[in-house]
């Protein structure tokens, strides 16, 4: 089984005739309209504006006049987000980045989001696995236990509710090592999920058995030709990437 993290249905990028198995990990509230897309907020401002102004706990100011400044602000300003963002913090936390920018700041939430009826379609598809990857996509790492249990299963809650069908596996949010660890882990692992995977790049083997709750993915998009596609199947890339980290941390 494979796992792709679809939001948007259609067009539906595969052909009936070509048999494969695909799981598709769903944020609830992204259905509800109550969860913001807001990378993509962001880079739209990013793409209009020359600065950047805001305050949360102290002044913030970037300039974007240039492309290099424009993708330099969009890395600082992700990841800002992402660490800042819980149930408690986001309407305040997003009303000082984005202000008035925006008379609909779910605009995008409508425009990439599955609906309800489709989700049940796909999960009526024998090929297809409907799976959790929590309500509102909060790096999970940031929050406490509570808000940790309620990202978790109400998730899986609603998705078994609005399907029929038992959801047994999950994804995390952003998914790599300052996202989630050792303790989302061992909280997915205990709590009834089969599986869970996480964005860092790898190919699985025999010794994944024992780790199904942190599983690496290998991330394939627009840009992957069918010679890197080749390459990331066979391992190699994954090979090389991790030779040249753990050569890094050796160095240190």
């Amino acid at each position: 089984m494979t796992g792709t993290e679809i939001i948007s249905l259609m067009p539906i990028p595969f052909s009936k005739n070509i048999k494969f198995l695909f799981t598709i990990y769903v944020t609830t509230n992204f259905i509800n309209r109550k969860a913001v897309m807001w990378w993509y907020l962001l880079e739209q401002i990013l793409l209009e504006k020359e600065e950047i102004k805001f305050n949360w706990a102290g002044d913030y100011h970037y300039t974007t006049g240039s492309r290099v400044q424009k993708n330099i602000a969009f890395d600082k300003l992700r990841y800002f987000i992402i660490t800042n963002m819980n149930l408690d913090t986001t309407p305040e936390l997003f009303l000082n980045i984005f202000g008035n920018h925006f008379q609909d700041i779910f605009a995008f939430t409508d425009q990439h989001s599955l609906t309800w009826p489709e989700v049940k379609f796909l999960s009526e598809d024998p090929d297809v696995t409907i799976a959790a990857h929590t309500s509102n996509h909060f790096s999970l790492k940031q929050l406490a236990d509570d808000q940790l249990g309620k990202e978790i299963f109400e998730s899986k809650r609603e998705l078994e509710l609005q399907t029929g069908r038992m959801v047994n596996h999950f994804a995390y949010p952003f998914g790599t090592n300052l996202e989630a660890s050792d303790r989302e882990y061992q909280y997915v692992n205990k709590h009834g999920f089969a599986s869970a995977v996480t964005t860092k790049q790898g190919n699985i083997f025999a010794y994944h058995q024992n780790l199904l709750h942190q599983l690496p993915r290998l991330n394939i998009n627009s840009f992957t030709s069918n010679a890197v596609l080749d390459l990331k199947t066979s391992g190699m890339i994954s090979f090389f990437k991790n030779a040249l980290q753990q050569s890094r941390q050796i160095d240190r």
